[in-house]
């Protein structure tokens, strides 16, 4: 891994040009300002070092979790400017068709997914940002495991709002609108006024009626997987198309 800062150092005149050219009908006041956006993400980018003490966080977190896997730092091969990683193969978590192919699971995944983002958020506050098909693998270790990659992009959460979290779980599992309004007053999403009758009403209401919307979306869910697994399938024909337009570039 080369940090894309560095290349923006080199590039990003021309990447200033290309957003003046590529968006001619834009008023002068706009273009600058997309240009601008651009370098400061660049420039924001972490050093790998950085990223090497994310990805190393992480996976302390869910050492004594068998299903999440996050390759290994050497640190003796990483510097200020590259960071070098384990070799850690698999199949992109959105290619339906390999997945079947390969044996796994693919609810059991789904649930490990959920449960590993649970135990990221409620559990340390330290959670990957950038969740996508690209950074997240999966191969055939203890039955299908999760592969992650990429630690460039990581939220914390204070331990207030992962306290009031919990209690917005407990309070939906338990059907309690008072105890949901109170974690929602704790983080303060929600500010408390004189007179909360309608609010905690209308919270109840919701509450009582969850679990029937969760059985619609079940049944929608049910009746649409035969399009989403072809869509997903789609997605990664088109995946492996571009990598190999890629390679041959």
């Amino acid at each position: 891994f080369v940090p894309r800062g560095l290349l923006f150092a080199k590039f990003g005149s021309n990447l200033t040009v290309f957003f003046d050219l590529a968006f001619p009908i834009c008023i002068d006041a706009h273009a600058p300002a997309s240009s601008n956006a651009i370098a400061i993400d660049q420039r924001r980018l972490i050093t790998p070092r950085k990223e090497a003490a994310n990805a190393e966080q992480f996976a302390d977190n869910f050492k004594n979790m068998d299903y999440v896997k996050v390759p290994t730092i050497l640190w003796e091969y990483t510097t200020p400017q590259v960071l070098t990683m384990e070799y850690v193969p698999g199949i992109k978590i959105n290619r339906i068709k390999a997945l079947d192919q390969l044996g796994v699971d693919r609810k059991r995944l789904g649930r490990y997914a959920v449960e590993s983002y649970l135990e990221q958020i409620l559990s340390h506050g330290f959670f990957h940002a950038d969740p996508h098909p690209g950074n997240i693998a999966v191969d055939d270790v203890n039955g299908g495991r999760l592969i992650v990659y990429d630690f460039g992009m990581m939220g914390s959460i204070s331990p207030n709002i992962r306290e009031g979290l919990l209690e917005v779980f407990y309070g939906v599992h338990e059907k309690d609108a008072e105890k949901v309004l109170q974690a929602m007053v704790q983080m303060g999403v929600l500010v408390p006024t004189g007179d909360m009758t309608a609010v905690r009403r209308t919270s109840q209401f919701f509450l009582n009626s969850f679990e029937e919307r969760l059985a619609a979306q079940r049944r929608e869910r049910s009746g649409n997987s035969r399009t989403w697994v072809q869509e997903a399938t789609d997605q990664g024909g088109k995946d492996r198309e571009k990598e190999t337009a890629s390679c041959r570039n």
